[in-house]
């Protein structure tokens, strides 16, 4: 994941799933599509969850330890 030429790819990936998330949570918070504190928590889950993925495929640990360093990485997120 740290090939550079792959970068925009990598970028492009994690803002389609930021944008997919925000849309999935101003829905269930019946807020509109650009309010801010939910297209933060988006950015900020997406964030957490693409820095995780990175490591964990940096690392090359097993798809068992994936799930748990995502959870660390929610409670880290509802912390700030």
């Amino acid at each position: 994941m740290s090939t550079p030429s792959r970068q925009p790819q990598r970028l492009e990936y994690f803002h389609g799933i930021e944008t997919a998330m925000a849309e999935m949570t101003t829905t269930r918070r019946q807020r509109p599509l650009d309010d801010l504190s939910t297209c933060l928590l988006a950015a900020t889950v997406t964030a957490a969850f693409r820095l995780v993925f990175e490591r964990w495929i940096a690392e090359g640990t097993t798809p068992d330890r994936l799930w748990p360093e995502v959870d660390e990485a929610m409670r880290l997120v509802l912390q700030l």
